[in-house]
């Protein structure tokens, strides 16, 4: 039971109809790939799930109790857990193009224009450059991120249970082909507006329609906050139901492939926390920038927490390395295999986020961090580790300490503009073409 609601009926046809699509494309209990287990050498497999607008405070995993997330609290005891994970951007277009181009979303943006892309290809083609198989399940906005169209394979689903199910199916009639293969999952049901599951369930429902997305909203906004957030972890429960099944499915198949998952979110979710504010592509307090990531690898014992900050933009580098493929030196990001194995060496000890215009930004390490506005050229400066909420701004009794970050800050932005041949803030012309992002993606600010 969730916020004391019994769950519906619906959860049991829904589980029954994806076993049903999954049992007939493999014996059930059977290997995904069944010619895996005559080979010697294993075939490599990276799986990468974004569960958009996922904050990490409301999984189990990260202290929310009760917790609606059982299943990925379970993976989360047998994963690595990522504890300060930041999201690149704080909206879903930004992340996802820092995400395949391992480049936060002032240069991402940059590096995406017609000009540019040849000197900055993305993850994708990077990854069908060498041999491995690429393939998109997700959302159909999603597929408005030029990197994700980039993709060899794509199937466009609305809810999160057709997408794992036509996921699971098609792993399975994969056969005899040796290829490597990296597989983008992107799900969207924890999204605005918040549906219950019930409505989630509905076969005949849409999430594509936004005018009844909006009045749907707009409605639940009325009756409270605290009616949003259980609206919001009813989401949360229900993506988490069917993440179980495709995890198991990823258990099987690791006893005879290297099998690398990762799961994240593009950004987290606000809820009147900071300026009144509610939702995402505003603002880059820990509501909207720290997002939950669970790593497991089928060659790495896991079980335990890695308290190093990471980054959106490390998991590109993460992917190609689980591939023995080269890491591009204009890459942002670190790779992640080795924190898995206990090193840190090597690695930055802040970690960045923007805004959608790329007006706020944010640097932190392991204990504290700085928001800072290039346009009033306001701070604020937080003790992420004596005031995880961000209720109390010290920098004026720590200025020293906010001035250092500051500094660490523009810096970076503007060496990294330098090395990378672009410019350190998000030209106007690439806000203009974020904005018109936001609106294709149903967003009205």
């Amino acid at each position: 039971m969730i916020g004391g609601r019994r769950r519906p009926r619906a959860w049991i046809v829904a589980a029954t109809t994806l076993l049903v699509v999954c049992a007939a494309a493999y014996q059930w209990g059977g290997p995904l790939w069944k010619d895996q287990q005559t080979r010697s050498e294993q075939r490599k497999l990276a799986v990468l799930v974004i569960l958009d607008t996922l904050r990490a405070d409301h999984l189990g995993c990260y202290g929310r109790d009760p917790s609606p997330s059982p299943n990925l609290d379970a993976f989360a005891r047998r994963s690595f857990v990522f504890d300060h994970m930041a999201s690149a951007s704080v909206h879903t277009f930004g992340t996802h193009t820092a995400l395949f181009r391992s480049l936060y979303p002032t240069f991402a943006v940059q590096a995406g224009e017609a000009a540019m892309k040849a000197d900055f290809p993305s993850l994708p083609g990077l990854l069908k450059s060498g041999g491995v198989h690429t393939a998109v399940f997700g959302h159909g906005p999603i597929f408005r991120v030029a990197a994700v169209r980039e993709f060899e394979t794509s199937q466009a689903h609305d809810k999160g249970r057709a997408g794992i199910a036509a996921l699971i199916e098609w792993l399975a009639a994969r056969g005899a082909d040796e290829r490597d293969v990296f597989v983008f999952l992107h799900l969207y049901d924890v999204h605005d507006p918040y549906y219950e599951s019930p409505r989630l369930l509905d076969a005949d429902y849409h999430m594509a329609d936004r005018d009844e997305r909006l009045r749907f909203h707009a409605a639940l906004k009325a009756r409270g906050t605290a009616e949003m957030i259980k609206a919001y972890d009813e989401g949360i429960a229900y993506v988490d139901h069917f993440m179980g099944i495709l995890l198991r499915q990823l258990d099987q198949l690791s006893e005879t492939t290297d099998v690398l998952t990762l799961i994240t979110s593009d950004h987290g979710e606000a809820f009147g926390e900071h300026r009144g504010f509610f939702g995402h592509t505003k603002l880059v307090y820990q509501e909207v920038v720290h997002v939950p990531l669970l790593i497991a690898h089928s060659r790495t014992a896991g079980g335990r927490t890695i308290a190093t900050p990471v980054s959106t933009v490390d998991l590109a580098p993460t992917i190609l390395q689980h591939f023995d493929l080269p890491v591009p030196t204009y890459f942002q990001g670190r790779e992640l295999l080795s924190l898995l194995d206990g090193g840190a060496a090597d690695r930055p000890t802040v970690v960045f986020a923007e805004d959608r215009s790329g007006r706020e930004k944010m640097i932190r390490n392991q204990h504290y961090k700085l928001i800072y506005d290039s346009q009033t050229r306001r701070s604020e400066l937080y003790d992420l580790i004596a005031d995880p909420a961000e209720t109390r701004d010290i920098a004026a009794t720590h200025a020293d300490l906010a001035a250092t970050l500051l500094s660490d800050l523009l810096r970076y932005y503007d060496s990294e503009g330098q090395r990378l041949g672009m410019q350190n803030q998000m030209p106007l012309r690439n806000q203009r073409h974020i904005e018109e992002q936001l609106r294709a993606l149903g967003y009205t600010e």
